[in-house]
Formats: C-alpha cells, sequence, structure tokens
C-alpha cells in the first residue's frame, strides 16, 4: 500500500472528486477540507484494505480500480464504481470490522478517519461534521432499501401458510361471567422523559438534542457544559437519564458518576457515557459496571436511540 496526501492546488484529484455525485454539490473550499481530513491511498491486487475482526475508525471511498468484500472466507460483494463508499458502518458504531476487503485490481481510495469528527465538533466546523454524516445517512438509506426489497421479494415467492383452525371458545357454567382478558402492561413513554446532557463542546449537544427532541420525542432536555453544574441541577430536577462526556472542565465525567452512585436519590439514573475511541482504554470493570450504556463518537442517530433505550430497559 502506498499512502501519499493531496496538496490544496491539485485540481486533477478535486476535479476526480466532483465527478461523484455525493461532492458535486460541495464548495470548493469545503472540499477541500474534506480531502485535508483523510489520506489517498493506493493498493495493489490482492492487498487487503480492511481485515475482518480488526477495530479502527477509518471508512473509505474508492476513486477507481475494484475491491471484492469477504465474510469468514467468502466473496460477498464486489464494488467498482466511482464513489462507493465502504467500511462506515463499522467504523462509526465502534465494532470490530464484520468482513474483510480486498483489491480486486490496482485501486485508488480516499480514506477518511471519522475520529477526527469530534476535533472537528470542538473547531466549530459543524458543515463539515454535517457533511460526513449526510454521507452515511445517504448510504444507510439506500442498503435499508435494498434489504426490504429483498424481504418483500422472499415474502412474496414463500407459498401462503396453511389456515389455523380458530381456538375453541371456552364454556361458561350458567350464572358465572367470562373473567375480563388481562391488559398488557403499558410500557412508559419517552415523552415523559427529562435528560440531561452534559458536555462541552455545543454541536455535540445539538446533534443529540436534535435526536431527543426530534426523533425520540423526549419530554425534556437540559443541557450543561460542566459536571458541578450538572449536580446542581440533579439536586433542582428530577431526571430520567444523564447522557455525560467523559472529559469535561472542572468534574470529570467519572467524578460526576462517582458523585451520582454516592447519592441515594441519583445513584439509580440510568447513565450513558459519550468518549472517543482514544478514551476506551479508561474505562476499567468498575467504571463498566457503573455505567448504563457506553456511547463512541462519532456517533448515528440510530446509535443513539439503540443506547438509550437499552438503558431505560436495564434500570
Amino acid at each position: 500500500m502506498r499512502e501519499f496526501n493531496v496538496t490544496q492546488d491539485d485540481t486533477n484529484t478535486l476535479n476526480m472528486l466532483k465527478r461523484i455525485k455525493r461532492f458535486s454539490q460541495i464548495p470548493e473550499e469545503d472540499l477541500q477540507a474534506f480531502i485535508a481530513a483523510g489520506k489517498f491511498r493506493e493498493y495493489g491486487v490482492k492487498e487487503v484494505i480492511i481485515k475482518e475482526g480488526n477495530i479502527d475508525s477509518w471508512v473509505y471511498f474508492l476513486l477507481s480500480g475494484s475491491i471484492r468484500i469477504i465474510k469468514e472466507g467468502r466473496v460477498v460483494g464486489y464494488l467498482k464504481r466511482l464513489g462507493d463508499i465502504f467500511g462506515e458502518m463499522d467504523a462509526l458504531g465502534g465494532s470490530s470490522r464484520s468482513t474483510s476487503v480486498v483489491a480486486e485490481a490496482k485501486s485508488l481510495i480516499l480514506a477518511i478517519d471519522t475520529s477526527i469528527v469530534e476535533e472537528q465538533l470542538r473547531q466549530d466546523k459543524t458543515y463539515f461534521c454535517y457533511l460526513i454524516y449526510r454521507i452515511f445517512a445517504e448510504v444507510l438509506a439506500v442498503r435499508l432499501r435494498q434489504m426490504f426489497e429483498e424481504n418483500f421479494k422472499l415474502k412474496t415467492e414463500r407459498p401462503p401458510a396453511k389456515a389455523v383452525p380458530a381456538p375453541a371458545k371456552p364454556v361458561v357454567p350458567q350464572g358465572k361471567s367470562p373473567s375480563p382478558p388481562q391488559q398488557k402492561k403499558k410500557s412508559e413513554s419517552l415523552q415523559e422523559k427529562k435528560i440531561l446532557l452534559v458536555d462541552h463542546v455545543e454541536p455535540t449537544r445539538k446533534i443529540l438534542r436534535t435526536i431527543l427532541v426530534q426523533d425520540l420525542k423526549c419530554g425534556a432536555v437540559i443541557e450543561t457544559t460542566n459536571g458541578k453544574n450538572a449536580l446542581t441541577i440533579l439536586q433542582e430536577e428530577t431526571i430520567d437519564l444523564i447522557i455525560s462526556e467523559l472529559d469535561l472542565p472542572k468534574m470529570s465525567g467519572t467524578e460526576l458518576l462517582s458523585s451520582i452512585k454516592r447519592s441515594e436519590r441519583l445513584k439509580d439514573i440510568p447513565f450513558i457515557l459519550l468518549m472517543s475511541d482514544a478514551n476506551t482504554i479508561q474505562i476499567n470493570a468498575t467504571l463498566q459496571s457503573q455505567i448504563s450504556q457506553c456511547l463512541l463518537k462519532p456517533f448515528t442517530a440510530n446509535t443513539v436511540i439503540e443506547k438509550i433505550k437499552e438503558a431505560f430497559r436495564k434500570s
């Protein structure tokens, strides 16, 4: 593999990227910033780009050549089109790679490190982050649509199931009325929940607030930038869930968690710890047992929703 950077005045590369549909509407200045966040890599035939089981934060755009995707030693697909993206779902979720990717022919690839998204947020470069999330959302939408179409096709091709006779109605003795059917316990709605966000990076809070309010329809979202303010809010408000960044000014996320766990009134509130891949080495067994969920950055809306639902299920 050969890796190299691209200078801002490399018009040939810029023109090539502009041929990709999802990049064609992006202003040149923003496109240059996007390129600067990554590396160009050239792979020879049979060179491994992604190895199944590994963990990393890179996503890839195919610029030329072709690649094959391998799952447990079996080829499951090929990518050959300009702008094809791969590796994004595992990188965003912080999970190990579910497939291997190997160069079928000599291939040129733009590799983007998604771990820099948090740094871009700190610099208030929200457009850059929006661009990355929009690209991933487009890819996810296409894959979900393909999965739906495949499932629908399977259902239409499946022979109809045989009719099952309805169970006989129980005989009720004269003078007695049948017992009313038991009603299922209605799950508590997230619309009644009040959630506390603790993060000193404003764009991160904005993204989370949007997911909580628009997607989950949470009743109320309270924001603060540090752990000390969070403790004050917890004394004054009834909070149902806490989402806190690990690295906080004045009081770290772990110190905030320790203070909460020492309080009889607060110790049972579900606590989601927000952090980057680089922070995972700080998560020891004791801390792991105290938190409800870990949310790795960068994250998707679906990941946030699943983590929140799982935190409430645990509680």
